[in-house]
C-alpha cells in the first residue's frame, strides 16, 4: 500500500507514545526557513526536527460542546450522489485535543506536505554529511504506508525528548505526530471553523464535486 504526498501531511495529536527509536540524534546546521516554510505567517507553529531541521504546522479549530467528550458531528464530502461513502456527503466526528488562548478546541496539521528532507532525517539514525538544498524540500511521494508510520513514530519520540516547551501539550500527556485521518484532512482542507458554512461546503480536492 502506498501513501501519496498529500497523505504525508502530519497532524499533531495527543496520545500515548509507544515508539522506541530516537531517529537521527546528531545536530547539523539549521535549515533555511525559506526552504521548509516558504510562506511564513505570524501564527505558524514551527517545531524542531532532528539534524537542525524544522516542520511548520497550522492551528485548526474544531467544533466542540461544553464537556471534554462532547465533540460535534461535522458534514463532510461532496453533494453529488455519484461518489461513494468516503467522498460522498456524510457526517463525521472531528475533534482536537488542544485549546487556544480563547479556549477553543483544535489540532495542529502540517502546513505543507512532508518534504523529502524531513522524511530523510526521520528515517535515518544519522544526519546527512551534506547540507540539504532547496530541491530536497519537494513533497515526499511514493512512500510506503509503513515507512510513513515509522517516520511519524520516530518524530513523536524525538519531539518528546527534545522539543521541550516548544511542543503543544495537554497536561502531562506526550505529544504524538501522526498521519491525519481522512475526516481530519478534509476538515482542515475546507478551512475548518475559520470559514463560513457556505465556503466550507464548496468543492475541494480530493472530494471533487
Amino acid at each position: 500500500m502506498r501513501a501519496g504526498a498529500h497523505f504525508l501531511t502530519t497532524a499533531l495529536l495527543v496520545a500515548c507514545a509507544s515508539a522506541t527509536g530516537d531517529g537521527a540524534s546528531a545536530r547539523a546546521a539549521e535549515w533555511k526557513a525559506s526552504y521548509y516554510n516558504p510562506s511564513p505567517a505570524s501564527d505558524d507553529l514551527v517545531l524542531p526536527m532532528p539534524c537542525g531541521g524544522s516542520m511548520t504546522f497550522r492551528w485548526v479549530t474544531t467544533p466542540h460542546g461544553e464537556s471534554e467528550l462532547d465533540d460535534t458531528l461535522t458534514e463532510l464530502g461532496a453533494e453529488t450522489p455519484d461518489f461513494g461513502h468516503l467522498r460522498g456527503r456524510r457526517w463525521e466526528h472531528v475533534s482536537g485535543p488542544f485549546r487556544d488562548e480563547f479556549g477553543a478546541r483544535g489540532f495542529y496539521i502540517g502546513k505543507y506536505e512532508v518534504a523529502e528532507a524531513q522524511l530523510a532525517v526521520l528515517s535515518s539514525d544519522a544526519c546527512p554529511t551534506e547540507r540539504f538544498r532547496r530541491g530536497d524540500f519537494r513533497a515526499a511521494a511514493g512512500v510506503a504506508w509503513l515507512e510513513a508510520m515509522a517516520a511519524a513514530e520516530a518524530y513523536s519520540v524525538w519531539l518528546n525528548r527534545n522539543a521541550g516547551a516548544a511542543a503543544p501539550a495537554v497536561g502531562d500527556a506526550p505529544v504524538i505526530a501522526r498521519l491525519p485521518t481522512e475526516p481530519e484532512w478534509e476538515f482542515a482542507a475546507r478551512g475548518g471553523a475559520a470559514v463560513t458554512a457556505a465556503e466550507f461546503r464548496e468543492p475541494v480536492y480530493p472530494t471533487g464535486g
